[in-house]
């Protein structure tokens, strides 16, 4: 058979084996050498015709391990699915289906002792559990089904199963009791997943998955739903798996093996990334490769990579490349902003809404983070990563342990090693400096491309950006090289260039900013706004509705729907900011070069009006937690803005006021650690603006010997 389009399917029972044959067409036998018997047809979709091989093993797991290896080296497939039935445990019922992520096993040994659990667990690959999860929720493969069905549609469940050599037929047997006690998040139980499983784990090019519809039903509910569970069971579980089959079959979805290849375009279930993937990223590809060969060395120290350079190296195009290119790798993609601890604090508990757990409506931040650290510790196929963080300490209390997932983590800082394996990531070679040059301008000089490069250091953000300068103004790149070294020379005549990022950033921005100045003067004055914020996700009607707070003319910009399309596309065009839904963001070094490039008053103007913005917008009743969403979404913007405020002396009541209600918040999560710094800054700054005696400044001391009390800090709190 052809290995791209050649499926195998095992089953036990002669009711799965005969569901299964039903889906093909033009059957016939084949007989392995050894014996093993194999009915192989053709199932066609979408165009595209699979070759299957299906054969039916009999019960237990020594025969699953056996028959799975020998058809995987006869007919060489490129996916593998276990087709059955099972008993359900829990959550699930007659008819529903179960794709495991991976089978728990054990083993009973005599019926009157104790039981054990096997010391290892066999996962379902990656990029067909998510396949499992996508079509879960179209319910596409109900369509498949004929013949009788329950009262009720069923239900595709993705999630755990337990394995083991009896047969588990009472909720009174110890074997229940067991399961129920040290998998309780198994969803079904049958006999041949685990073997079946660890087969599979020693063929790496092989993607497998077990599919079981629910027969039997343990835990005392009725079966008066149809007659005949097994035959239902069967033929839901089979319609499921030629459902997977279909959609692999499908044009433009790609499928491949553990072997690191870009599976698709899209996001698996769980994707919260906001960053569109970039279409002119050039090169890396030894440093992807190394990425994903740390990431899966299944070596405890290398689960976790910090990716480590200077501001506008590229570390955060790194990581969102790694997460587009094997999102069907994972079933949940999880970005962090890291910079801000509270702010990380929000996006990790964030991550309990999609996860639908229990806890997710808890008041206490840190309950809940704890039920998300918890929950990531046994559930495999995610990614977390951690965006420009700056110590180890602030990562390392949100890493699951004994992890069945990755972690990214980028960060300036390269001290990482104690919590991950260092990656750092050096500027461009000058061949790929000049390949992005010629594919993002579209233009051929490569004489002119490699001068270019060699004068913005391979630096991706400055190649980046004097690559849009091009491309927007149809400027020659010799003429553009002309036009850097004139404005490089005088732009640092009267100060020192800043040692937080190249001046071969703040030289593109420059030239890119005198030709935005002239085409749309409200873009400028909106990025002036955005760089006293903070860099990510600042929400559009946080600028609309927030107008009163803004200086002219960039206020009448924000609340008129098309001034706003042309700002931002003006910047768009340099890529000076980037938009994802109706959210704006920009690098943390553009922003550092429009503040430092800024006079005196600027800063100050623009920084005033950047916190009362946000002091506008977040809500007075922080302790609500009906205002929380906003809250989170809105905490890295206030801590921004009021640091500027803070250190440029501006806005103290409105600063002051600002912190009070991030305080507010925080203590409300529990995060009293942040609620403590917000408290003591807003008292500094309160206490400085009106006096000791001021009535605010009670509430700010009130409110902060509260937290203090609730760190156990009572002498500070008295």
């Amino acid at each position: 058979m052809d290995n791209s389009s050649c499926a195998v399917i095992l089953t036990a029972l002669r009711v799965e084996y005969q569901a299964v044959c039903a889906h093909l067409t033009g059957s016939q036998e084949e007989i392995h050498p050894q014996g093993t018997i194999y009915e192989c047809g053709s199932f066609s979709c979408g165009g595209r015709t699979w070759n299957v091989a299906v054969v039916e093993i009999g019960q237990g797991n020594p025969s699953a391990a056996m028959e799975a290896e020998r058809a995987i080296n006869h007919f060489n497939p490129r996916v593998v699915l276990f087709v059955g039935i099972a008993g359900g445990i829990k959550d699930v019922a007659l008819g529903d289906v179960v794709a495991a992520t991976k089978v728990y096993g054990y083993e009973s040994g005599k019926a009157e002792t104790t039981f054990s659990a096997r010391p290892d667990v066999g996962n379902s690959t990656y990029p067909m559990v998510y396949r499992a999860r996508v079509e879960a929720r179209k319910k596409d493969w109900l369509g498949r089904l004929e013949g009788p069905v329950t009262s009720r549609k069923p239900e595709v469940f993705v999630g755990p199963i337990a394995a083991g050599e009896k047969v588990v037929a009472s909720t009174r047997s110890d074997v229940w009791n067991f399961l129920r006690s040290s998998y309780n998040d198994a969803l079904a139980v049958e006999m041949e997943g685990h073997g079946f499983l660890k087969a599979i784990q020693a063929n790496t090019q092989v993607d497998a998955l077990i599919i079981r519809g629910i027969s039997d039903l343990i835990e005392g509910k009725s079966e008066t739903e149809a007659t005949g569970s097994q035959e239902i069971a069967a033929r839901h579980a089979s319609a499921f798996a030629f459902e997977i089959l279909a959609k692999l079959g499908e044009a433009g979805v790609e499928h491949s093996a553990r072997d690191g290849k870009e599976v698709r375009s899209g996001a698996p279930p769980i994707w919260n990334v906001s960053h569109h993937r970039n279409p002119n990223f050039t090169g890396r590809k030894d440093l992807l490769t190394v990425l994903r060969a740390e990431l899966t060395s299944g070596r405890p120290a290398a689960l976790t990579q910090a990716i480590s350079g200077l501001g506008g190296v590229g570390k955060t195009q790194l990581a969102i490349e790694y997460a587009y290119l094997h999102a069907a790798d994972y079933n949940m993609v999880w970005w962090l902003r890291a910079e801000e601890p509270a702010a990380l604090a929000a996006d990790y508990a964030a991550l309990a809404e999609p996860l639908a757990l229990p806890e997710r409506g808890t008041a206490d931040q840190e309950i809940i983070i704890e039920a998300v650290r918890r929950r990531l510790e046994h559930e495999p196929g995610w990614l977390l990563v951690f965006d420009n963080a700056s110590e180890p300490s602030e990562v390392l209390r949100y890493l699951p342990q004994g992890t069945p997932g990755h972690v990214l983590i980028t960060s300036r800082n390269p001290i990482w090693r104690e919590i991950a394996s260092p990656l750092p990531v050096p500027v461009l070679k000058r061949a790929e400096s000049v390949e992005f040059l010629l594919r993002r301008t579209g233009q051929a000089d490569k004489e002119a491309a490699a001068t270019l490069a060699e004068a913005l250091g391979g630096l991706p953000l400055a190649l980046e950006q004097a690559a849009a300068y091009i491309d927007a103004t149809v400027t020659g790149i010799t003429d553009y090289i002309s036009l850097f070294q004139y404005k490089r020379a005088d732009l640092w005549v009267e100060e020192n260039p800043p040692l937080d990022y190249s001046d071969t950033v703040a030289t593109t921005w420059s030239l890119a900013m005198e030709r935005i100045r002239r085409e749309s003067p409200a873009s400028v004055d909106l990025l002036n706004l955005c760089a006293f914020l903070g860099p990510d996700d600042i929400p559009q009607t946080l600028l609309s509705e927030g107008q009163a707070h803004i200086p002219k003319p960039v206020s009448d910009t924000v609340t008129d729907p098309l001034a706003m399309n042309r700002a931002v596309a003006a910047l768009r065009r340099y890529s000076m900011i980037e938009i994802s839904g109706e959210a704006l963001s920009l690098h943390r070094l553009v922003q550092a070069v429009v503040r430092d490039r800024m006079s005196q008053k600027a800063r100050r103007r623009w920084a005033e009006a950047a916190v009362r913005l946000v002091n506008s917008a977040f809500p007075f009743d922080s302790y609500d937690v009906r205002t929380w969403p906003v809250c989170s979404r809105l905490l890295s913007h206030a801590l921004t803005a009021a640091g500027h405020a803070e250190a440029l002396a501006v806005a103290a009541e409105t600063t002051g006021r600002l912190l009070n209600q991030v305080g507010i918040y925080l203590s409300g999560r529990a995060e009293f650690a942040g609620a403590r710094s917000a408290y003591k800054r807003a008292l500094a700054i309160t206490e400085a603006a009106f006096g000791p005696d001021h009535p605010n400044v009670a509430i700010r001391v009130n409110n902060l010997g509260s937290v203090l009390k609730a760190l156990g800090d009572l002498p500070g709190a008295r």
